[in-house]
């Protein structure tokens, strides 16, 4: 069973390393409905079964064909999770397509809201009451009460860790213990969010990959592990080279097994 899939961009970072952009995020609830989110124009669909069912069927036969289907690009990435904690890549295939597809599916139907209209009907002062809300008021998000304010709004989005160390899901799940929500999938909030906001973590030091045994061509020296003959100075006859995103080096692949950055021509 399909229980979340995401589509987006993979984009370096000011400390060497790269980040994960999603464009698209669809969680599935075990009872057949789901939530989608176009991160891009800030706009969620809640989806119904006779929505969902049809796209989760499509997507299942995708699942099921040879793959991929087209030419994987390593600045993207589209993955769909499963109930047996499979991440399959679906990298190259049409799966953002068929996101959009499905949120304008959703738009025909009524299903969607922006969030840019709910923060305009936010009170603007951290967690300062709101009695009540406006008759008029848009459905608020999951986990989002009117008497928040736009701070306790962000907090309810990004959930919160206990002092226990557990932490409790915006769809309604509390002192959750694992790193993803039994009941959507959302991943855990880091362990203190303010500070994870303002000191990023330190980069990830490149992975070095090891140097394939060889034989000098010239003299004939054996179990060379370098890149040039330690008697003679022959270079190495395999070409290795170093990912320009990720920085792992010593890599023979036309793909790099880190982040899968194709190799430079």
């Amino acid at each position: 069973m399909i229980i979340k899939i995401t589509c987006g961009t993979i984009e370096p970072n000011s400390v060497g390393t790269t980040d994960r952009q999603n464009d698209w995020e669809l969680t599935v609830k075990p009872d057949g409905t789901g939530r989608l989110l176009d991160s891009n124009a800030l706009e969620f669909a809640t989806l119904n079964e006779e929505l969902l069912a049809p796209f989760l069927e499509e997507i299942g036969q995708m699942l099921a064909l040879p793959h991929p289907v087209g030419i994987p690009l390593p600045t993207e990435y589209a993955e769909i999770l499963t109930d047996d904690g499979t991440i399959h890549d679906m990298r190259g295939t049409d799966l953002p397509q068929k996101m959009a597809q499905l949120m304008s599916k959703a738009e025909a139907a009524g299903c969607t809201d922006h969030i840019r209209s709910r923060l305009a009907n936010m009170p603007m002062m951290g967690l300062v009451a709101c009695p009540t809300a406006p008759p008029s008021s848009p459905a608020l998000p999951d986990g989002v009460t009117p008497t928040m304010g736009l701070f306790g709004m962000m907090m309810a989005g990004m959930g919160m860790r206990n002092p226990d160390g557990t932490w409790n899901c915006s769809c309604g799940e509390s002192n959750i213990s694992a790193s993803f929500c039994p009941k959507c999938a959302k991943p855990a909030p880091p362990e203190n969010p303010m500070l994870s906001a303002q000191m990023p973590a330190p980069p990830k030091p490149a992975k070095e990959y090891p140097i394939t045994p060889w034989e000098c061509p010239s003299c004939g020296q054996k179990d060379i592990t370098g890149k040039f003959c330690q008697n003679c100075g022959e270079p190495c006859p395999v070409k290795y080279w170093t990912c320009p995103l990720c920085h792992a080096y010593n890599l023979t692949s036309n793909f790099c097994p880190e982040c899968g950055a194709r190799k430079p021509q």
